[in-house]
């Protein structure tokens, strides 16, 4: 049985829409709502629209999300901050190493004095000849086994190695260099809004992405112009093609009009 909290869960993070919450509305700077229209031949014409206290905006899902596409391929992080990012990374590593390293060493030096314990307990074991006795020392070699074998778990997981460090800063250095992969492959909706919200300072509206002029925060640079006309050439493009109703035409009705 499905609740009504789950059904609202669901349609919330429709994943056939995923950017409704994290491009805007730019009438009312409102979330956009995603679903499918008929058109006269029975046709689904899916398509994120908003009407609240104004007239229509609706956008072809292709158009929305090729735009949007076209707009993040564009993001950099400025080269200077993919250096700064690398030395950060390594200095934090180097702290985390130091921190682990000691934490290592105590936990070696509990596990050899368990160690030590041990022996003392094996040797008291060959020189008593007392059942009872030799039974609680058993009881308590075996309590200290448990303590040996997390004792050690502990002191393999505080060991860093040189190719962990690798590994982390090659993943940490292709995030920085691809955001793309972060901002339009998020697995979930809240995941989506940080990934949005670390790279915009006010999540945009659908028309600013289209005019290259949401507000970034300032770790990236934009090449603007060309993501300007890469964009438009494509708006113009799909107003033109077929396939699309007129009133799903992006263009001529359903956005602000574009500046020439």
């Amino acid at each position: 049985m499905v609740y009504a909290h789950e059904r609202q869960k669901k349609i919330k993070e429709n994943p056939f829409y995923p950017y409704r919450f994290v491009v805007l509305c730019p009438k009312c700077r409102n979330p956009f709502v995603g679903s499918a229209s008929t058109g006269k031949s029975g046709k689904k014409y899916a398509a994120y629209h908003c009407s609240r206290k104004h007239q229509s905006v609706r956008i072809p899902r292709e158009n929305f999300h090729s735009t949007i596409e076209t707009f993040i391929s564009k993001l950099r992080f400025q080269n200077s901050f993919v250096d700064l990012f690398e030395a950060v990374v390594m200095d934090v590593w180097r702290m985390k190493q130091e921190e682990k390293v000691t934490e290592s060493i105590e936990s070696e030096k509990n596990v050899l004095q368990l160690h030590e314990e041990q022996k003392k307990l094996l040797s008291d074991y060959r020189q008593t000849e007392s059942k009872t006795v030799k039974k609680l020392i058993e009881e308590e070699m075996e309590a200290l086994d448990k303590q040996m074998e997390g004792a050690t778990s502990v002191r393999n997981r505080n060991e860093i190695t040189e190719r962990q460090i690798a590994e982390y800063l090659k993943r940490a250095r292709n995030m920085v260099e691809h955001p793309s992969e972060l901002l339009l492959n998020a697995s979930n909706q809240r995941l989506l809004k940080q990934y949005w919200g670390f790279v915009f300072e006010e999540l945009p509206t659908y028309q600013e992405l289209i005019d290259g002029t949401p507000r970034l925060q300032m770790l990236f640079e934009f090449a603007q112009e060309k993501a300007n006309r890469d964009i438009r050439d494509f708006s113009v493009q799909m107003a033109g093609s077929s396939g699309f109703e007129p009133e799903l035409t992006v263009l001529e009705t359903a956005v602000l009009p574009l500046t020439p």
